[in-house]
């Protein structure tokens, strides 16, 4: 029959064909089991009993203990996990469900007797029987009972679960078909003793062992034997099945391979004691263990030994995780093994007979002991392992398949939320403006210039920032005063003549306030007496209102004495009112001039310093919160000293809106010659630069008609003065006008490189700075100004290049300092801080060569204690399960080794074994073996913790001289220097 084809070119019978298949597959989806590969949803985790699980251990050597939970009685019963809980029996007649990351209850349900049956799993409800002779059906999520069955006696038997049925056996002979969703007996067939093996499920059969020897195959649908094949003595084990044929094992000590059709033996294998474990099978080989002690690997079609382990004894059967298997035995041990080598790879021992099976779901190993406790693993993996979820990390974050520090949260400002941006791998906060950044995209306002976060409009500070035919030009918000070239806002003017001022001092040390006159307006004079680590405090309380929008704060202040530290302090007090953080600006000086000094500090540069607590939860200066001032003078480890401090006004510093201009033509209104093309600008308008030299001429006009005036009056008084005297007299005069006019536009430049390099932080400018200064104060003429024009454009451009090294430099201490913090390592902050202000005088490249040449020696210290700490946390955890005797021949392997190789880790090893045995000796007032490992510990103490050593060994010398004890206190100095040296302080 001919098709009519449609406007497409495709058939309608085509069409109508594609769907119904498109249709057809969308269904098979929807009925395709969601695959739940992490679960372990019943006693060797499927039905056919393998005892392998898809979810793969990856790093089993870093398993630790993350929870243990008790019960009030021993734990036979092997836990089945599903979702984000697990199932587990105890003998004390109970079923609990407990979380799977933290081990709390959720809720536990009473049966009649001890629980040794393992649960199973299935949607929404949990099946386990109970020596109390009944099979339960609970709600999995509440506890709540659903149905419960009876048989005959106890039931030992852990459910199976195929399709809409439930096969277990019982003590009462037989093994039972129930409804799993009514409880309802569909069949029972009767063995012909007691069932304590659990079935297996293969295909339209089930697999089960009787302590009548036999082992039976029945139809599942039915309860009809299909087969038997008999054993020489009870078989307890249950039967695993793996392609055609039945895995299982019997108390006369064999294992038998039959096949699961027929029941033919195909292979046997004996071991050297009685079997009740059922083998788990992956691969080629079957893993099993029996009561002579022993694990063995066998070839599954031949039987034929791989490998064997010995453990003493096991009732626990294998569970399998990609190349590792887990088995537990009688010496309370639960061991990992290298499937393909037998090689022990980790063990924990519990305080009992671990005798269920373990078992494995999402990354964490679970498994009961007979000393009443459930134990969950967790194989944690370290920063830089590839990862799938937070919880496979120790540090419980996985960022795009890494393990990660805790607090790192980005790569790049994509990761982070609206309003923050990422540094060093952290979302912080937009920067506002006047902190210090490195690009546009840490600022509030999108403007990173110059190494500082500024307005949006600004683009330049000095005129060599711009174009040639613009300048650039600054100027201040209305409310602000302009005062050395800040904009200026008062926050506590005149110091309030010392009103409001309170005053703490640490004992014996001094303080008195009166106020004086200061450089701007009215001040306070502090007079100071320190005793040795004595200090002097002044505060007063602030409305933060006024510091709102203030981008800086400075304090002008002069003294006399030696104050040795002063500090600048911003008190942050939370809404209750009920805890204080101290943000503070510390100022070093080891004496302080008689001569008034401005320190102006950006908001950013105040560093939470205490209390600890809260400024390691949040270390950001909040303007809002402030609501105190307070000004510190300290002397600590010195002998103390006395002297004076005089402060005038606290000023918010608002800094300047500088943009790039088109320069101004001849005849535009202007206010400095800076804006005009010209560089002249007279009675606010540009003017031509020969209507300078006409003034010029004008004034010396001026000049010579009051020279002559006065040569005329001196000429009748004397007239002995020359006219060629009389000339070069009137030339200086108009040379000194012009001098006058050359150095204002001088000193107009340098001030405002000093400021630039002042609100940087830039130090080590400063003697050129003030060199130039001086030759601008001794110009004499045009070739003087040409000169210094030069050198100032000079200066111009180091200090533009050392603007950008500097910011970077800084960069990388900030990047140390956060590393340092994430990695919890200290001792290094003295070198870091003597860093900072190495980059605050940075001035040459040759500078920046030894600065990056510190940072890098620096960095590589951070590093190698980063690796003893790794290394000794590592050891931490081995020791706890070591003996003395142990640790003494761990000690003398090390000492061996660390003289054939220069490897550091073994020298760790050695430190770290020889202080614990002498941390270990002296707890036990053990003298001579204390004093045996504090000489040998010595010759790994660096610096101070030598001498200390020497002081420690000479104690213990004349203790044990005198027959004496160690106290409490020498016992504590041990334990303090021995950590230290472990760490490789010096």
């Amino acid at each position: 029959m001919e098709q009519k084809i449609n406007r497409t070119g495709k058939s309608k019978l085509n069409t109508k064909i594609l769907k119904f298949i498109f249709l057809i597959s969308i269904c098979l989806i929807l009925l395709l089991p969601i695959s739940a590969a992490e679960d372990w949803p019943m006693f060797r985790h499927d039905s056919g009993h393998t005892g392998e699980t898809s979810d793969v251990i990856k790093n089993p050597e870093d398993l630790e203990l993350k929870w243990k939970f008790k019960t009030n009685g021993e734990v036979y019963s092997s836990p089945a996990a599903s979702g984000n809980y697990i199932y587990v029996g105890s003998y004390d007649g109970y079923v609990y469900c407990l979380n799977k990351d933290t081990g709390e209850l959720l809720w536990k349900f009473e049966t009649g007797s001890r629980v040794h049956s393992s649960p199973a799993i299935s949607g929404n409800f949990v099946y386990v029987g109970s020596w109390d002779n009944y099979v339960y059906c609970l709600d999995k999520n509440t506890g709540e009972l659903k149905w419960k069955f009876k048989t005959g006696w106890e039931i030992w038997s852990s459910p199976v679960l195929s399709g809409n049925y439930l096969y277990i056996g019982s003590h009462d002979t037989n093994v039972y078909c129930l409804d799993k969703n009514t409880g309802e007996l569909k069949w029972k067939f009767t063995a012909g003793l007691a069932i304590s093996s659990s079935p297996a499920v293969s295909g339209n059969y089930i697999y089960i062992g009787s302590w009548d020897n036999y082992i039976y195959c029945l139809n599942k649908d039915t309860g009809e034997l299909k087969w038997k094949f008999k054993t020489e003595r009870a078989v307890s084990s249950s039967p695993a099945v793996s392609g055609n044929y039945v895995y299982v094992s019997s108390e006369d000590s064999y294992v038998y391979c039959l096949n699961k059709d027929t029941g033919e033996l195909k292979w046997k294998f004996e071991t050297g004691g009685g079997i009740w474990v059922s083998p788990a099978v992956s691969g080629d080989y079957i893993y099993i263990g029996s009561n002579d002690g022993i694990v063995y690997c066998l070839d599954k079609n031949n039987g034929n030994v791989k490998w064997k382990f010995e453990t003493g004894g096991m009732y626990s059967s294998p569970a399998i995780s990609g190349n590792y298997i887990y088995i537990g035995s009688y010496k309370g041990y639960l061991y990992c093994l290298n499937k393909n080598m037998g090689e022990l790879i980790w063990k924990f021992k519990t305080g009992g007979l671990v005798n269920p099976s373990p078992a494995i779901a999402q990354n964490f190993v679970y498994v009961g002991s007979d000393d009443g406790y459930v134990y969950a693993f967790v194989a944690l993996k370290s920063i830089g392992s590839t990862c799938d979820k937070n919880s496979e990390c120790k540090s419980d974050n996985c960022f795009k398949s890494m393990c990660k520090p805790a607090e790192y949260v980005c790569d790049s400002d994509s990761d982070c939320i609206s309003g923050k941006y990422c540094s060093n791998n952290k979302c912080m906060d937009l920067k506002q403006i006047g902190s210090a950044c490195s690009g546009n995209s840490e600022c509030k306002n999108g403007n990173c210039f110059k190494g500082i976060c500024r307005e949006q409009s600004v683009n330049c500070i000095t005129s060599a920032d711009c174009s040639s035919n613009q300048h650039c030009s600054c100027s201040c918000p209305e409310y602000t005063s302009h005062i050395d070239n800040k904009c200026v806002v008062r926050i506590i003017e005149g110091m309030e003549n010392g009103v409001g001022w309170n005053t703490y001092v640490s004992e014996s040390s001094q303080i008195n306030i009166v106020p004086v006159s200061g450089k701007f307006n009215d001040a306070i004079k502090i007079t100071y007496n320190l005793k040795q680590n004595g200090w002097v405090v002044i505060s007063k309380n602030i409305d933060p209102e006024i510091l709102s929008g203030i981008e800086g704060i400075r304090f002008y202040y002069k003294g006399t004495g030696e104050p040795n530290i002063i500090e600048f302090k911003l008190i942050y007090v939370d809404e209750n009112y009920n805890n204080e953080a101290t943000f503070a600006f510390l100022e070093n000086k080891s004496a302080v001039k008689d001569e008034w000094t401005s320190e102006v500090v950006p908001m950013d540069k105040f560093k939470c310093v205490s209390p600890e607590e809260i400024c390691k939860v949040d270390s950001t200066l909040d303007i809002n919160k402030i609501r105190k001032i307070e000004i510190a003078i300290s002397s600590p480890g010195k002998t103390g000293g006395s002297g004076t401090l005089i402060i005038d006004d606290i000023h918010g510093i608002i800094f300047e809106r500088c943009g790039c201009e088109n320069f101004k033509l001849i005849s535009q209104a202007c206010t400095e010659n800076l804006e005009c093309e010209s560089k002249n600008c007279q009675d606010g308008v540009c003017k031509k630069q020969e209507d300078v030299d006409s003034i010029w001429f004008l004034i010396g006009g001026i000049i010579v008609f009051l020279v002559i005036g006065i040569l005329v009056y001196s000429g009748m008084k004397k007239r002995k003065l020359k006219g060629q005297n009389e000339i070069k007299e009137l030339r200086r005069k108009i040379d000194e006008g012009k001098i006058i006019g050359w150095q204002q536009e001088l000193k107009k430049e340098i001030e405002e490189i000093e400021r630039i390099l002042n609100s940087l932080n830039i130090r080590g400018f400063k003697s050129d700075v003030e060199q130039l200064k001086s030759k601008i104060d001794k110009v004499k003429n045009e070739n003087d100004v040409k000169t210094i024009e030069k050198e100032i454009k000079g200066l111009r451009r180091k200090t533009d290049e050392i603007i950008e090294v500097q910011q970077k430099l800084k960069k990388q201490i900030e990047e140390i300092e956060e590393n340092m913090k994430l990695l919890d390592i200290k001792g290094f902050e003295s070198d870091v801080e003597r860093l900072k202000r190495m980059i605050e005088f940075i001035k040459s490249k040759d500078d920046v060569k030894e600065v990056e040449g510190e940072i890098e020696k620096l960095e590589i210290r951070i590093k190698e204690r980063k690796k003893i700490k790794a290394e000794l946390e590592k050891l931490e955890q081995q020791i706890k399960v070591l003996t003395i005797k142990q640790i003494e021949t761990k000690y003398e392997k090390s000492l061996t080794e660390s003289k054939s190789t220069s490897d550091s880790v073994h020298t760790i090893n050695v430190i770290f074994y020889c202080g614990e045995l002498l941390t270990v000796f002296a707890s036990q007032n053990d003298i001579e073996n204390a004093l045996k490992y504090a000489i040998d510990l010595k010759s790994y103490a660096k610096g101070e913790y030598n001498k200390e050593m020497d002081s420690i060994i000479e104690h213990l010398k004349y203790l044990m001289k005198e027959k004496m004890d160690i106290n409490d206190e020498l016992q504590k100095e041990i334990n303090v220097i021995v950590h230290q040296i472990k760490m490789g302080k010096e």
